[in-house]
Parts: C-alpha cells; structure tokens; sequence
C-alpha cells in the first residue's frame, strides 16, 4: 500500500486525474481496523481529502493552481494559487464510540447503538429543553468542538490550515443535519476567537454525509453538497441561517 501522494492540478480536469481512482471508496477493506491501518492512514485521509476537494470546486471556491503533498501535522501541505496552506483531516467522534464500533466488528453481529457501551446504551433519553436541539444534535457538536481545540493549538508546518472534520460514531448516525447544522455553527461563531487565536486555522469544515459545513468567520458558514466525483454542472452554493 503506498504512504506518499501528491497532487499538481492547474484546473479541475487535471485534479481528477491527479486522484484517479484514490479516495473514491473504502468498502472494499473488509473491517475499520484494516481501512484506518492502509497506508498508515492515507487512504482514509484520501477519502476525506477527496471529497472536500471536489466539494469546493464544485462550488468554485478552490484557487488553482493547487499543490499538495503528504506530510504530518498538517497532513497535507502545499499551496492554493500560490499561497502557503496545509490540511489537517481528523474525525468528529467520541473515544466510547470509537471502542463499541471495534467491538461489534470483532464480534461480526448487528447489534443496536449502546450495546458495546457506546453511547445512548439503552436509547437516547432526552429531558433538555427543545430550544437545546435534540440529543444526538449537541452530543456531534460536542464532538466537532472538541476536535477543533484538540487540533487548533499544534504547531504545523504551514502558516494556516483547512481543518477537515468528518462525524463519525453514534451521534452522527442519530443527528439531523438540518437540526445539527445551526447548533454547531453557533457554537463555532460563540468561540470563534479561540478557534482562530493562533492565526493558524484559515477555515473549518464539518463533512457530515451528504453535506459540508464551511465555517471561516461568526455568521458566514456555507452549507454544500458532498462530492466524490465533480458533477456535470457547478453547485449551488447556499448559505445557513
């Protein structure tokens, strides 16, 4: 399995011949172990990669020339129109999540949500006000919160990076993006000053299947669709309110 990648795309049609056929599918690695393990993690990095990429040509928000190599901390560096920029990819999740899903695969049952001691074991019980959001809503924007303070502080390489989150656990499989969406942007835009102390992280995208959050300033997140391949004509872009 290779561990070094790297794209030189001058326009869109040279971006997809600089990822083929990499990142576009992960179903045929028979466990999460194997597939969080290929490449000492590239191909999932390529998953993710891929798909913001193609999101934001779609929406004609990629500056080409685009250069990016693999690396560590950020995962990616290069530039976008000639400007210095890294991508930093990691999950959305929680650790008791991440541990029931390991030991459901092992014991290759379905089994529902909690039965490994994950969260919402027994169901999810809800005694918060509605104006809260749902659940499993604040529970993935806890989530997305977390890993953003756990990555805004390192030390990268690159004068600014696109921190990439993707949800993955049980929150993400039970929040509503329509409810979800707002609640993690205001948080966001409530701790905006913080997420941007360093001067490090130019924007934050949250990749929840079949859409991306892009969150770079309080009161200015876009919502898109998610691409694996570009479609035939560009996205509309839309804006949350």
């Amino acid at each position: 399995m290779e561990t070094a990648f790297s794209i030189d795309a001058l326009d869109t049609t040279s971006l997809v011949e600089a990822f083929g056929e990499r990142g576009l599918d992960l179903s045929h690695f028979p466990t999460r172990t194997e597939r969080k393990r290929a490449g000492n993690g590239l191909e999932e990095e390529l998953y993710v990669l891929r798909r913001y990429l193609f999101t934001l040509d779609a929406a004609r928000l990629l500056s080409y020339p685009v250069k990016l190599s693999k690396s560590e901390t950020p995962d990616f560096v290069g530039t976008t129109d000639g400007a210095a920029l890294g991508v930093e990819i990691t999950e959305a999740t929680s650790s008791a999540d991440q541990r029931e899903m390991t030991i459901q695969e092992r014991s290759g049952q379905p089994a529902l949500l909690g039965t490994y001691g994950g969260r919402y074991r027994g169901g999810i019980r809800d005694d918060a006000l509605p104006e809260r959001g749902r659940r499993a809503d604040r529970d993935l924007t806890a989530d997305v919160m977390r890993a953003v303070r756990r990555k805004r502080g390192l030390s990268y390489q690159t004068p600014q990076v696109d921190l990439v989150l993707y949800a993955n656990g049980n929150a993400n499989m039970m929040a509503d993006f329509a409810t979800f969406s707002p609640l993690v942007c205001q948080q966001l835009d409530r701790w905006s000053a913080a997420v941007t102390a360093s001067g490090r992280v130019r924007r934050v995208a949250i990749m929840k299947e079949p859409k991306l959050i892009l969150w770079d300033r309080p009161g200015r997140p876009i919502v898109m669709n998610l691409y694996t391949t570009l479609p035939p004509q560009k996205d509309v872009v839309t804006s949350t309110t």
